[in-house]
């Protein structure tokens, strides 16, 4: 096969890459809402919708992987070498447009990937904060007190706002 084939088919792998890229920024603004819902039900769907795209992604990437040791055999090149802005060189004008547009989408659409999972990161750690807050609060205002002290019993065995109360 010839060197301009290979360096197509890469380009349409890289496409679907973007197209799956896209698919997860969209699952990751699910995610977040589901998040912000403290929808149990939605979080869960969507993190299995994640890992759909997740197993897609590193299939492609499998075959991405095949499709580059084909051009590194044609070009001769270092792997480390081997970049888009590389293969331009190697490319016939339709296909090394192809290439500049895929290597801006590819960039574009990372990093709105990347944005949104840290984004929703951020937003786990603090739920996960504040449901470990609330937590040891609920288990301050349920523990029982000592009722009597040293020196007699203790002044302050109810405290306000216990949601428990105080039986004799």
């Amino acid at each position: 096969m010839s060197l301009s084939k290979h360096i197509n088919d890469l380009t349409d792998i890289l496409s679907r890459n973007i197209d799956l890229y896209e698919e997860m920024a969209g699952e990751l603004i699910e995610e977040q809402n589901a998040l912000k819902a403290h929808s149990f039900t939605a979080i869960n769907a969507s993190l299995k919708r994640k890992e759909s795209i997740t197993l897609k992604i590193r299939t492609l990437e499998e075959t991405r992987l095949r499709v580059t040791e084909k051009i590194l055999k044609h070009t001769k090149l270092d792997p480390k070498e081997l970049t888009l802005v590389k293969l331009q060189e190697y490319a016939s004008t339709p296909l090394k447009d192809r290439l500049a547009k895929i290597r801006i989408n590819l960039k574009r659409v990372i990093e709105k990937t990347n944005e949104l999972n840290y984004f929703n990161h951020g937003l786990i750690e603090k739920l996960i904060k504040i449901n470990y807050d609330s937590a040891i609060r609920l288990q301050s205002l349920i523990e029982a007190d000592d009722t009597y002290e040293k020196g007699g019993k203790s002044p302050t065995s109810l405290k306000t706002g216990r949601v428990v109360s105080q039986t004799m």
